[in-house]
């Protein structure tokens, strides 16, 4: 396989702004940046990855197509009074002063030299981008600049067009296609007890719910929640795995407990946002002189500060079991959601015949290659073991570097999705499969 250079991940991001925004962007102006930003991946500081994020953007004219009202929490484009050139030493330091979460940098070549500086920063985008794209919220604002581009790791750059991943480079390899595992048949029919849970409680709050559209409903809520959950152990840069499992065997728990809060949430969160948007539905279609009873306005307002305390719930039930994850052993969860051990040891002893990838969404025959389970490292192959010990689980494993795979039994074969997408890059389609013929 060809390696990948920062200038073939140039190309992909050149050919998306042309594409997107009808916009030239100079080919070897990204390919200077990409190559520093590489460089940065590839250095420490003070023992660490320097982490940040970039974002291409004029400092003359930041905001070219500002909403006609600016809300308070949008972000904002502020300049350095002497802008800094672009060298890997000039931004591994900078980075100190930026987080992802919360600034970004703002680059762009100056108009006569050509040359890459440091304009300024722009605060208060990325939680904002960052929430949306990890879907912790449902509404924001679009990010600034023509593009943006993310040091998340040690030689991994992450490259972004507003809303639309472009792809990534890690470890000289360039991937532009995720999977959404967490929506493939396997995962589903192991979370199906838990999104039949939710979906009953939902059509209890709403009988006139079709029942497929519960079921999704309950999937997208169930798969979202574990997408934040995996994505906050990549944050901590430890590893870790998660075994969603209905057996008992094969698996030691250092640490014991039955921690059900994560499951209570999601069906919290989902029944009252549904009777938020039903209230909201209710007001919104009323003619406009039609008078509306205070007694209604206060029943709507209490309904939202209860999805409000709902999802805060889950945001804290979520922090306090990907954090599990950082004492050394898996988590061991029920199918139900509910966490009955940490720090686990798996005893399963016997590894799979074969271990295949897969190439689809739902790990086909066709479409997989078989892979070799001695490259992995010893938290892979333990699950491994387990998946192919017991075939009704899945193990969600991070690794030290930030790698997410799902492994789950397909058809009798252990199979392995790498590069699974964990975001809403692209957003959560409308005609995802109903889990419940996913069984």
């Amino acid at each position: 396989m060809k390696r990948a250079a920062p200038s073939d991940l140039a190309k992909l991001v050149t050919g998306t702004v042309r594409q997107l925004h009808g916009r030239r962007v100079s080919n070897d102006r990204v390919t200077e940046l990409l190559e520093v930003l590489y460089a940065v991946s590839l250095s420490t500081d003070e023992g660490a990855t320097p982490l940040c994020d970039i974002v291409w953007l004029d400092p003359n004219n930041p905001d070219p197509k500002a909403p006609p009202y600016i809300r308070c929490d949008r972000w904002v484009f502020t300049a350095l009074e002497t802008p800094v050139p672009l060298t890997a030493r000039e931004l591994t330091k900078l980075s100190r002063a930026s987080d992802p979460r919360s600034s970004w940098l703002v680059v762009y070549p100056r108009r006569k030299s050509r040359k890459m500086f440091i304009w300024g920063l722009i605060d208060q985008a990325g939680s904002n981008f960052v929430s949306m794209r990890t879907y912790a919220s449902s509404s924001g604002y679009a990010p600034p600049g023509l593009f943006q581009v993310s040091v998340t790791g040690l030689g991994r750059l992450e490259a972004y067009a507003g809303f639309d991943r472009i792809a990534s480079l890690y470890n000289q390899e360039l991937r532009r296609d995720q999977l959404d595992a967490l929506w493939s048949r396997p995962t589903l029919s192991a979370l199906l007890p838990v999104v039949q849970l939710v979906a009953n409680r939902l059509r209890l709050s709403a009988p006139m719910l079709r029942n497929n559209v519960a079921r999704i409903g309950a999937a997208a809520a169930v798969v979202e929640t574990l997408s934040r959950i995996l994505q906050r152990i990549r944050s901590f840069r430890h590893g870790g795995c998660v075994l969603i499992t209905p057996s008992k065997r094969y698996v030691r728990p250092k640490y014991r407990l039955v921690y059900s809060r994560l499951r209570d949430a999601i069906v919290h969160t989902t029944t009252r946002q549904l009777a938020e948007d039903m209230e909201y539905r209710r007001f919104r279609f009323l003619p406009s002189e039609t008078p509306v009873a205070a007694e209604a306005v206060t029943k709507h307002r209490s309904t939202v500060v209860q999805t409000e305390d709902a999802r805060s719930e889950r945001e804290g039930a979520e922090w306090f079991v990907s954090l599990l994850t950082r004492v050394d052993g898996a988590v061991v969860v029920t199918p139900e959601l509910v966490v009955v051990g940490y720090g686990a040891e798996i005893t399963a002893r016997c590894p799979p015949d074969k271990l295949w990838q897969a190439r689809d969404l739902n790990g086909t025959s066709q479409r997989a290659r078989v892979m070799d389970y001695e490259h992995f490292g010893t938290r892979h192959r333990s699950a491994m073991r387990y998946v192919a010990t017991v075939p009704r689980a899945i193990a969600l494993v991070v690794s030290q570097d930030g790698d997410v795979r799902v492994i789950a039994n397909v058809m009798g074969r252990t199979t392995v999705w790498e590069n699974v997408k964990l975001g809403s890059e692209e957003f959560v389609a409308d005609d995802r499969a109903d889990p419940a013929r996913t069984a």
